[in-house]
């Protein structure tokens, strides 16, 4: 039998600041936390899994999406900051995966891990590292 596991990276506490009290704020470390928990759960009963992983969350913290991607996890876009695709227009929607895009794949260690994504026509040139 085959499984598969999935880990939505986000920050609840963000999502939920934003949603009850219409403010902005930043990831906060509780999701580097829960990163960390998972990957050594992880590593101890040899699970591969795929992170998907906002923007802003990658933005924030970039050292925690290379530690997934060196963990042998592949790494996933999951939107700039959660914004339901049905509130987003079609040029919206689009800048907001290029922007997730991009800001994943500077922050990957490397180039081997595929971010299954959906094309836009832009083509990836070359190998990431992280910055």
């Amino acid at each position: 039998m085959t499984n598969a596991m999935t880990v939505d990276v986000e920050d609840w506490h963000q999502l939920l600041v934003r949603y009850m009290a219409a403010e902005e704020i930043p990831p906060t470390s509780n999701v580097v936390e829960g990163i960390g928990i998972l990957l050594a759960l992880f590593e101890e009963w040899a699970i591969r899994a795929t992170f998907f992983v906002t923007g802003r969350v990658a933005e924030t913290f970039p050292a925690a999406i290379c530690e997934i991607d060196s963990a042998g996890h592949e790494v996933a876009a999951h939107g700039w900051d959660h914004r339901p695709v049905s509130d987003m227009s079609q040029q919206e929607f689009a800048e907001d995966l290029r922007r997730t895009l991009d800001t994943l794949q500077r922050r990957r260690r490397s180039g081997d891990t595929v971010l299954p994504i959906f094309h836009l026509g832009q083509p990836r040139n070359g190998r990431s590292t992280c910055s």
